[in-house]
Parts: C-alpha cells; sequence; structure tokens
C-alpha cells in the first residue's frame, strides 16, 4: 500500500516535469516499460492463486495480450525433475512434473515476458511436487471401494448409469454408489506383473476409457489402473486413458462414479479408500439394449469449443452453469454454494466444481434454482433500506420473488424489486455474483466495466477448451489517455462534500487521515483534510476487492489513506461509496522517523508540535513529540502542491501538523523530506486550552459488551438508571457493534429510567460529534425538559424541581452517544 503511495506521488511528479521541460525522460521508453509490467502483473494475477502442490502435468500461457500489444512467454524451473514442453493445446506450454517421487520436490517456475523490441521482465512462482508412489499390491484380494462424501461413505457398487447430456445428447456410462457395504460391489483386486492392478467382479472388468466407467466383458489396457498414494487412501488413475493430455482418474461427481482428470484443489473425491470386502454382495447391473457391444473411446472433438456462449431463452429440466467473464482480472466465473454475508454469491474459475442451475418458466421471465445439499435452492434477491441507504442482498433461498428477465440491448438479467430495477452480475475486480442499480450499465460499458452474469449450458462450460488469456486494452497506457481507468488527480474533499448529486459510473480519488471506522465490517469511515473538513467512505475495499472485514491488512483511524469511488449523496452532502483503499500509511514515532539509518521511498506518516520553521520559502522546521523528541521536516507542501511560501495560510510554531512524505538522511539521521500536510490544527491563542470539567452525575461509559440483547432492545444497567432502546418499525435496531458508543437510528426510541427511589433532575450525553449534539436536542424537544448543546455535550434539565422518574423520547436521526451522566434530586 505504502509502495502505491509513492508510486503515485513519482508519478504527478514525472507529469509536472514532462510539462515543465519538453527533454524530462524518455516517455516512449516508460510507456513501453509500463505496457511489459502491465503483462506482468496479469500473468502473475492468473496464476498466482494456483494450488502450491502439483502432482499431475498442467499448462500455462505462452503468451499475453494487453489491448492491441501481444507479449511471447517462456517458461523454465530451476530442478531438472520438472520439465517444460510444447502442450497439446496450441499456444500454451506443459509442465511435465514427474510420475513418481519418493520425496517432495519444492521447484521454482519462471515466466519470461518480452515484448516485440526485445524487452522483457520476468514472474515466478514456487510450487511443490508432493510425494507421488504407486502403491504396490503384494497379492490377490477381495476388496470393495469406498469414498467419503462430506462426512458419508459411499460404496462403489456395480448399478450402471447411463448419463445423457440434455444439451449435446452425449451420453457416457457412470457406476452408481450406496451407503451400506452390504449392498457394495464386491470385487476382486487382481495384481498385473506391470505394477498396475485390476478389478474384476462376476468375470467382468472395471473399465476407464476417458469417458465411460463400467464393467465389460474383455480385459484390455484399459481394464488396468495405478494406485497412488493419497492422504486417507488412493488415488486410482486410468493405467492409458488420456484426455487433453491430462491422465483420467475415477472421481465421485455428482453421487455417481465417472472419470476426469485430477482438480488438485479437491482431492477428497478422488481419494478411494481400498477395504475388505466383508459382507458385500452387490451384483453388476447393466441395463438390457442400451450397453455399447464394444466400448469405444471417445473421439477427440475435430474443433474445441473455444468460448462460452450465453443462453438468452433458457429452457426448464436444463442444466446450466452461471457465469460471469470477468475481463478485469481475465477469467471466467462460476457461481458456488458459499454466499458472502448474505450479498454476493461467491465463485469458482473451475467449472466442474461450480453449481448446476435450473429455470422455473413464469409470467414475466424466470426463476433460477439450484440444489445445494440435497435441498433445492433458489437464486434470490432483495434490498433493506435504513436512515435512507439501500443494501441488496443475493443469497439462496427456499423460496423467492425474484423474476429474472433477459435483456439483449444490454446482454444482461433484470430483476425488480419494489418497482426498481437492479442487474445481475460484478463490476470492478470483484469476483462475485451480486445485483446493482440498473442505471450503472449501459449497452457502452457492458463487457467493459460493468461485467453481467450469463446462462451457459453445463456441456459448454465445463468442455471449455483452455484458451490463450487476453486482457482488454488497458485504459492506463499511453494508447487510451483519455479513458483512465482509476482517477490520478486528488479531488477536495470539500469537493466531494458538496455535490448533491450522484456521480454514476465517474469515480473520484480522495484522501486524508481516518478520524473513524464506524462500521468494521463494510469498512465504513470518516476521513478529514488538513483543515479538518470530514466526508464519509461508504464501504471500503483493498485492491484485490476484499472487503474492509476479510483485508489482511486493515487501515485504521490515524492512517493516511487514498481512496478511489463514486459519489452518492446522503442527507444532501456527497459521500465515496465503495472506496478502493488506493494507499494508506500508518503512523510512525518521531523517534522512529529520525532513527533512520537509510532514506526510504516508501510513503511515512509522523505527527507532533512545530517547533521551529528555520526556512520559511521551502518550509523546513523541527517537530517534536510529547516527550521533545524531535524530528527535522525538510521541505512542506498543503495537499494542493503549495509550497510553504506559496500557502495561502501557513502552520506556525506552536502549530501541531502530520505529514506524509518519503524519509532521508542527513548527517545519521532520518527525516521526512518534501512532506505533505495532511493535518493542521492550530495552537489556541492565548496559551494552552482550557479543558473542560467533567460533567457531574452518575458517569456510565458505553461498552457494546455491556448491553444486553432483547427482541428488537438493548438495554444497559448503571447503579442508579437503566437505559433501554427500542428498534423502530422498519428500521435498524441500535447498534451494539461499536465498543465504545452506541448508535441509535431515526425513528427508535429511547428512555432513561430512575431506580432505587431516584428522580431525575439532570443529565449530559456525551456524543462523538458535535454534529449529533443538534439531532439528539432536536428529538429532546419534549415538554417538561429544557436541551442546551455545548460543543459535544448534551445537557437536559427537567423543569420540575421535584425530578421526573424517566426521560423519553424519540430520535429524529441518527445520533451516537459515548458517555451518560445522570443527576438526581437531592
Amino acid at each position: 500500500m505504502k509502495k502505491l503511495l509513492a508510486i503515485f506521488l513519482t508519478a504527478l511528479m514525472l507529469l509536472g516535469c514532462l510539462t515543465a521541460f519538453a527533454g524530462c525522460g524518455d516517455s516512449k521508453k516508460e510507456a513501453a516499460q509500463a505496457a511489459l509490467d502491465a503483462a506482468a502483473e496479469y500473468l502473475e494475477n492468473l496464476y498466482k492463486n494456483d494450488a502450491e502442490k502439483t502432482p499431475r502435468d498442467y499448462d500455462v500461457a505462452g503468451k499475453v495480450k494487453i489491448g492491441d500489444l501481444e507479449y511471447t512467454v517462456t517458461w523454465e524451473v530451476n530442478v531438472e525433475a520438472v520439465t517444460i514442453k510444447e502442450s497439446a493445446t496450441a499456444g500454451f506450454y506443459t509442465v511435465d512434473v514427474p510420475d513418481e517421487t519418493a520425496e517432495e520436490i519444492p521447484y521454482v517456475l519462471t515466466a519470461t515476458i518480452k515484448d516485440a523490441d526485445g524487452n522483457t521482465t520476468q514472474v515466478s512462482f514456487n510450487h511443490i511436487v508432493p510425494v507421488l508412489q504407486p502403491t504396490k499390491v503384494e497379492e490377490d484380494k477381495k476388496i470393495v471401494l469406498s469414498v467419503k462424501d462430506g462426512e458419508v461413505t459411499k460404496y462403489v457398487t456395480g448399478k450402471h448409469y447411463l448419463y445423457t447430456s440434455s444439451s449435446s445428447g452425449n451420453q457416457k456410462w457412470e457406476l452408481e454408489v450406496t451407503e451400506t457395504k452390504a449392498e457394495a460391489l464386491a470385487m476382486t483386486m487382481k495384481k498385473n506383473s506391470d505394477d498396475t492392478v485390476s478389478f474384476v467382479a462376476e468375470g467382468k472388468y472395471l473399465f476407464c476409457d476417458a469417458n465411460n466407467v463400467q464393467f465389460v466383458d474383455e480385459e484390455s489396457d484399459n481394464t488396468k489402473f495405478v494406485l497412488e498414494t493419497a492422504t486417507g487412501g488412493s488415488f486410482i488413475k486410468c493405467a492409458v486413458a488420456n484426455y487433453g493430455g491430462k491422465a483420467q482418474y475415477l472421481e465421485f461427481y455428482s453421487g455417481y462414479i465417472t472419470c476426469y482428470g485430477m482438480n488438485d484443489t479437491k482431492p477428497e473425491i478422488y481419494t478411494f479408500v481400498v477395504e475388505d470386502a466383508g459382507d458385500a454382495a452387490g451384483k453388476i447391473d447393466i441395463p438390457a439394449d442400451t450397453t455399447p457391444s464394444t466400448p469405444e473411446t471417445p473421439e477427440t472433438p475435430s474443433e474445441p469449443i473455444t468460448e462460452l456462449v450465453a443462453v438468452t431463452a433458457p429452457e426448464a429440466e436444463t442444466a446450466y452453469k452461471l457465469f460471469v467473464k470477468q475481463v478485469k482480472v481475465g477469467k471466467n466465473l462460476y457461481a458456488i454454494a458459499d454466499v458472502d454475508s448474505g450479498k454476493f454469491i461467491k465463485t469458482t474459475e473451475t467449472a466442474a466444481d461450480a453449481l448446476d442451475f435450473y429455470v422455473e418458466i413464469v409470467e414475466g421471465g424466470v426463476k433460477l434454482y439450484t440444489t445445494i445439499d440435497g435441498a433445492k435452492k433458489y437464486v434470490h434477491a432483495y434490498t433493506e433500506t435504513n436512515d435512507g441507504k439501500t443494501s441488496k442482498f443475493l443469497c439462496y433461498a427456499d423460496s423467492t420473488d425474484a423474476v429474472w428477465t433477459y435483456k439483449a440491448e444490454v446482454n444482461a438479467w433484470f430483476v425488480t424489486i419494489d418497482g426498481a430495477e437492479y442487474v445481475l452480475g460484478t463490476y470492478g475486480t470483484y469476483a462475485t455474483f451480486s445485483i446493482s442499480d440498473s442505471s450503472y450499465i449501459t449497452a457502452e460499458n457492458t463487457g467493459v466495466s460493468q461485467f453481467p452474469g450469463h446462462l451457459v449450458t453445463k456441456d459448454n462450460a465445463e468442455n471449455l477448451a483452455p484458451e490463450t488469456p487476453e486482457t482488454p486494452e488497458d485504459p492506463e497506457t499511453p494508447e487510451d489517455p483519455e479513458t483512465p481507468d482509476l482517477p490520478t488527480t486528488v479531488t477536495p474533499i470539500t469537493t466531494i462534500a458538496a455535490m448533491t448529486e450522484a456521480s454514476g459510473e465517474t469515480k473520484y480519488l480522495v484522501q486524508g487521515v481516518i478520524t473513524e471506522v464506524y462500521n468494521t465490517t463494510y469498512g465504513n469511515m470518516y476521513i478529514r483534510d488538513a483543515a479538518g473538513n470530514t466526508i464519509t467512505i461508504y464501504g471500503s475495499y483493498d485492491a484485490e476487492g476484499n472487503r474492509y472485514d476479510a483485508m489482511t491488512t486493515k487501515p485504521q483511524a490515524g492512517d493516511f489513506v487514498q481512496i478511489v469511488g463514486i459519489v452518492t449523496v446522503y442527507q444532501g452532502k456527497g459521500q465515496i461509496k465503495d472506496g478502493t483503499v488506493v494507499s494508506a500509511v500508518t503512523p510512525s514515532t518521531v523517534t522512529g522517523i529520525a532513527g533512520m539509518t537509510e532514506a526510504s521511498t516508501d510513503m511515512h506518516l509522523v505527527k507532533g508540535e512545530i517547533t521551529e520553521i528555520y526556512n520559511t520559502t521551502y518550509g523546513n522546521m523541527y517537530i517534536k513529540d510529547a516527550e521533545g523528541n524531535t524530528v527535522c521536516i525538510y521541505g512542506t507542501f498543503d495537499e494542493a502542491g503549495n509550497r510553504f511560501d506559496a500557502m495561502t495560510a501557513k502552520p506556525a510554531v506552536g502549530d501541531t501538523i502530520a505529514v506524509v512524505g518519503e524519509v532521508s538522511v542527513y548527517q545519521g539521521k532520518g527525516q521526512i523530506k518534501n512532506g505533505t500536510i495532511v493535518v493542521w490544527d492550530a495552537a489556541p491563542a492565548g496559551g494552552d486550552p482550557v479543558v473542560p470539567a467533567e460533567p457531574a452525575g452518575e458517569k456510565f461509559a458505553i461498552a457494546a459488551s455491556a448491553g444486553t440483547l432483547g427482541d428488537k432492545t438493548i438495554t444497559w444497567e448503571s447503579t442508579n438508571y437503566t437505559m433501554t432502546g427500542a428498534q423502530a418499525e422498519s428500521t435498524s435496531a441500535i447498534r451494539t457493534q461499536d465498543t465504545d458508543h452506541f448508535r441509535i437510528y431515526k425513528s427508535s426510541t429511547f428512555n432513561v429510567t430512575a431506580k432505587n427511589s431516584k428522580k431525575i433532575a439532570k443529565a449530559t450525553f456525551v456524543v462523538t460529534e458535535a454534529k449529533y449534539a443538534s439531532v439528539l436536542v432536536e428529538s429532546l424537544a419534549t415538554a417538561g425538559v429544557t436541551a442546551v448543546a455545548e460543543g459535544t455535550n448534551v445537557v437536559l434539565t427537567v423543569t420540575d424541581a421535584a425530578g421526573v422518574d424517566a426521560l423519553a423520547f424519540t430520535a429524529t436521526a441518527q445520533f451516537r452517544v459515548a458517555t451518560i451522566y445522570v443527576e438526581f434530586v437531592a
């Protein structure tokens, strides 16, 4: 994150240099290098999440396209046991790992990316070949085969099942399973002279030809198998069956025994246990008249399936995959059963691992459904609105009123909820399905920045041939400078706050210091500029699309951040919605910076009181911490880029500032070089500020853990009074997630009730920000009580000298309270 900020600031300086001096740098060379780096970054993103262990051969791309530019990719490894060879698929290489190894083999796979001028860069990936040893079979024995389906053991039977593809009509034989060992098929595992085994029952042989798994009359190479060591059992590899350059393994899939090139991320469906037959008594059952007289190896398609074809008029009782072509990350993504926070359906890159979806034809469109853990589940969409903010949800449910309709003009599926229309898909760099306002998608941006979800036949998805990875034209390359993907110019916080209309798809870059993260699930926060102006960031994500609660490193209060997002308007004030954190700089100490002995181009943030400004042109100064330690700020600028002498208003000795910048070293001591002032608190006139006295009365500091939740209520107990909040109809409940304050939402009720025969005379509410004080005063405008705001304190005074038993009111808008003091009648 820090390096991203450094790159951003460097880019701004370079732009200024090019503007002022025509000969500053070779822009063409820099553009070529930037494009080459983009190709490397794309390749790294393509393969960085692949499984670390590689027990099978696998393919890697031989070229990468960025816009109209194509780059060749060559591969090499650092060990002799792993080799690179031409792939059977054009445009790819095959990484050939050994079939057997008694020890793990760590290796580094390195890609060299080269452009048309011969410039190169490299990307490396760390992998391991796991222990791969055939299991030696010493003698023939009676056995059954079992495989785990979650926590349930399934046994292989001799019952045949003829699967027919509803889209292509292709057929293949599979075997059924049972949960009862007595119904399993007892087989003789026969040792062959070449260390393979055959499975024989009732004079018939288990057979696999890369398509069919069945019992046949005659022995052949396709009835031979190799047992490979696996955790908790064995992988059963067909000795000769091969499809698309991949060895075929017995696989438990969709309730049947079939075969497939192993998916290393799901070893459990390939792990079989060989155990004694015991009382197994199953029989081979092949339906009459449909058994192929001679099993044949399926022909390789003359023209492999190279693209996914979206189905716009789906049919009932046909299996589909729900997929999105996520251009920003260069992947086809398919929907799975997992749902993130009840709002986003998660995805996989492997079609075989995705759910099968079906449609119910209803009036006005279709309902989508699937099967999860044996139960029928619909794709359900709904919204919730609290305090004027609408949250959108996409999940699975037992029933739904969500009817989906297809619009050809934007190639997308839509659903209508309470009169508002939403589109199914994703956007940005996100890898989940969600619903978005229909206004966001247009014929121009569909497939460019908005990526709608589609239905594709199961056969089409699962038999898609690998393709050479491509990315759309990079909007940040010099070829298309007019359509940048992300803004590079910082927009002042005041400009965003003053906006009265949403920006639609237009994004803005803002920066500031976080004053509060008030929702640690979604990353809702406030940031402020050097002048103290604040705006709301309503939802934050990292560059990989992880929501705040899933970020590896979360920005916190006090951090300096740069955030990119669209603008929405709430209560007449602009805010950034679903912002991407471009960079985050955590505060350093004065002694930490001063103690650095090497320069750093990373951004560093430091705060202190100005003790001396020894150069008023450049703004060279010293700042100190609370213990009196000092560090030099060698050059200062405001957030608009003005040098100290050009600033309209300048900080002075005694002011407290925070600056962000690179570190340089002078005479063995670290200093901030050319720092940007991001916090500026002027020293109060006339000496030190007067610290207000703590309010009188019985004090209760809010802590979420102290509250007792009831049915739409929450209660806190102090010594002589009780506080209770009640959720209003159709609004959010009083929040308990906040550790040092609570929130009450509009129309919710709140009361303070005395106990132990006490009478309330006065109460002081300490709110978290002054803006909430006026809300609280308005909410308390009731007979018998006066309410006055004093900064962040709201003082309630009971007009009746005898006091009252309780103070009760209804919130006119949301506010947040940290502490309550109650005074009683003497």
